[in-house]
């Protein structure tokens, strides 16, 4: 089980209507290397940040938001805008199916689920770059 560190919470961004917002620097990659802070960020949905999340975004210079949910999803709770970023969202499946598929199969376990979402984070970098 991976434990939450005080650089864990380091990278969190203070958002009032965010969730989960963080930057992703700092992560080793496999050729060694690092990937570089402030420079990509990863959010749960970004459709309640107040004007003061809007505002704090801004100073990021965040230049595209990449929407992973589904279109419904989309539709029900669309992102917030107006920190300059450009908003994409792809209407294909982004492994939404393969996690309902093993949450709901019979005898499911945590681990069935943990491997069904590795899976599809693994996948969905060469899934998208090919829309």
């Amino acid at each position: 089980m991976t434990t939450f560190t005080d650089h864990d919470a380091a990278r969190l961004l203070p958002l009032a209507g965010g969730f989960n917002f963080r930057d992703l620097g700092g992560y080793r990659t496999l050729d060694g290397r690092c990937v570089r802070w402030r420079r990509l960020y990863r959010s749960g949905k970004l459709s309640a940040l107040t004007a003061d999340d809007v505002a704090q975004l801004a100073g990021k210079r965040i230049r595209l938001v990449c929407d992973l949910r589904t279109p419904q999803e989309r539709a029900q709770e669309p992102s917030v805008t107006g920190f300059g970023a450009v908003h994409r969202g792809w209407d294909q499946d982004a492994g939404h199916s393969r996690l309902r598929d093993a949450v709901a199969a019979e005898g499911a376990t945590p681990r069935d689920v943990q491997a069904a979402l590795a899976a599809t984070y693994r996948e969905m970098p060469w899934q998208f770059a090919r829309s």
